[in-house]
């Protein structure tokens, strides 16, 4: 090693704050609720070849795929061209980006007069153009979801700051205010970045800085690579998943994987997965990369690795083109999370069946999208209020799985009925709970699902949505149960019911109430072994009714 160890454990402690500092500021400084409230963004460090350095704990699917969006953006262009005064922003799902939703920035951060590395971060946009108000239930191809940017290099002061690009954006999307504001949010977090990372120079200097940046990566290898030989057994594993593929079928879509463990090395082959599909249940490769490292780095979890992109040298990921991991252009790809959870589900139980120490039952692991959008006649604006609600984990072999909390790709909050109420007037939040008996029985069972009802208070306002397991719960594990499944529905003032596709788009009247339910995770062995304590204690707080 060129550096100290303490002092190695010093900067890469620095570089982690610094990313946690970021995103606390594009949180606080952000304007739309889904990024205020329920931090659906991300934020890093990366060095000039874009490998990240440091990241602070948001979304696994944003950060995971930050490195392929800068070699889609920054990557471009020569770095001895860049200034100061630049900055990067992209959405392109074919070049590097995820679904047109997330606008990842990046911002160039020069100390002394040299350029040291970059700061990066993504933010969720409520709406980005496209055919329908913040969700586009039935898009067919990817330029009716929205405004697409790909990959460009842009200077602040003239093309930003009221200039060209913020105009242009601002004349194609449907909350300008909100969406501007966020974007200067994202500024703000790389901004933070900029400020710290000079600090840290001025005090270590430079090249001490990136010798750290490279050194911190090959330590996190090391130790990774440590891991998998302690906790995976070499072979080659295989599973599959399932998932309902898209708004114009009734078909049931498969996502199947091969793990092949070799000493420290991991390769996982999608081939024979499903292909793309017609509607917008496709997932862009960066998605699938990242939900890829994600699953593995969750099994051989160790909080004491630093995160970088050293963790994931050990692994090659193989994906087949034009499949719904890795669809070609112009194939929408707005609900990618669905896809991205089953590619995450199907390794994480190949691994797990074969190292039953770390076998996990199935997860919900569908991302719920709900959007409710009016547009106010008098006043001629849209208002837009998206929430992501989660559902249960599954068991594991020493312990009961979550209940209603968000999965472990997007990571996100709930929105606080206070916050929502507050903001948009035609709409209100009358029941909130976990679901009784909503999950798996096993030795150990799964966690709870939830149900919400939202009352609508006006009429016009469109609802949209989308998730998945209405037909395919998730699975138990070593004869646990299966978990629960869940679903839209919509009760009108007089008390009919409708159920909803797994991407839908309702218009809504006064009075109507939408009900969202998430499923509750699959069980871990067989429901006779558990024990009487916790079925007493089940029973007791609620959750079981035998």
């Amino acid at each position: 090693m060129k550096i100290d160890p303490v002092l190695l454990n010093i900067l890469g402690n620095g570089f982690k704050a610094i990313a946690r500092e970021m995103g606390a500021n594009l949180v606080r400084a952000a304007f739309s609720t889904v990024i205020r409230e329920v931090k659906d963004v991300a934020a890093a460090i990366l060095n000039t070849d874009g490998e990240i350095i440091a990241q602070a704990e948001y979304i696994a699917v944003h950060l995971g795929g930050l490195p392929l969006a800068f070699k889609g953006s920054v990557g471009k262009y020569k770095l001895e061209e860049i200034t100061p005064e630049d900055a990067f922003i992209i959405n392109d799902p074919y070049n590097g980006g995820q679904h047109l939703q997330d606008w990842i920035l990046f911002s160039p951060i020069f100390c002394q007069g040299r350029l040291i590395c970059f700061a990066g971060c993504s933010a969720h946009h409520i709406d980005i153009g496209g055919g329908a108000a913040g969700f586009h239930a039935g898009a067919t191809d990817v330029y009716s979801e929205g405004l697409q940017i790909p990959g460009l290099k842009f200077n602040v002061s003239r093309d930003w700051r009221g200039g060209i690009l913020e105009q242009m954006i601002r004349q194609n999307i449907r909350v300008p205010d909100k969406t501007i504001g966020d974007v200067n949010a994202q500024f703000a977090a790389n901004h933070t970045a900029r400020n710290r990372l000079n600090e840290l120079v001025e005090k270590y200097g430079a090249s001490t800085i990136i010798t750290a940046m490279d050194e911190l990566m090959d330590y996190s290898e090391a130790r990774t690579r440590e891991k998998i030989r302690q906790l995976l057994k070499p072979g080659v594993y295989t599973a599959e998943e399932k998932m309902e593929n898209d708004p114009f079928s009734d078909q049931i879509a498969t996502i199947r994987v091969k793990v092949t463990v070799d000493e420290s090395d991991v390769l996982v082959d999608f081939g024979g997965t499903d292909e793309q599909v017609p509607g917008p249940n496709n997932n862009p490769i960066a998605s699938t990369v990242a939900s890829s490292n994600a699953a593995i780095r969750c099994l051989i979890n160790d909080p004491s690795i630093p995160f970088n992109s050293g963790c994931n040298r050990p692994i090659r990921i193989e994906v087949p083109k034009g499949s719904i991991l890795n669809p070609t252009r112009p194939t929408p790809v707005r609900c990618r999370m669905t896809p991205s959870y089953r590619a995450f589900g199907a390794i994480v139980r190949a691994l797990g069946e074969g190292n039953p120490s770390l076998a996990v039952a199935s997860n919900w692991d569908t991302n719920i999208i709900a959007v409710f959008s009016h547009f106010d006649t008098r006043a001629r604006q849209h208002n837009i209020f998206e929430d992501i609600e989660g559902g249960g984990f599954g068991a594991s072999a020493i312990r009961d799985g979550e209940a209603g909390i968000d999965q472990p790709l997007a990571n996100t909050l709930n929105t606080p009925v206070e916050a929502m109420e507050s903001e948009f007037d035609f709409i209100k939040s009358i029941d909130y709970r976990l679901v009784k008996d909503g999950f798996g029985r096993g030795q150990f069972r799964g966690g709870q699902g939830i149900s919400k009802h939202y009352l609508i208070t006006k009429d016009g306002v469109v609802f949209s949505g989308y998730l998945d397991r209405r037909r395919v719960p998730p699975r138990g594990i070593f004869g646990g149960e299966d978990g629960t499944i869940g679903g839209f529905r919509v009760i009108s003032a007089d008390g009919e019911a409708v159920d909803l596709p797994c991407l839908a788009s309702y218009r809504l009247k006064k009075g109507d109430i939408v009900e969202i339910k998430a499923g509750g995770g699959g069980g871990y062995g067989p429901p006779g072994k558990r024990s009487r304590e916790l079925v007493e204690r089940d029973i007791r707080e609620g959750r079981s009714s035998f």
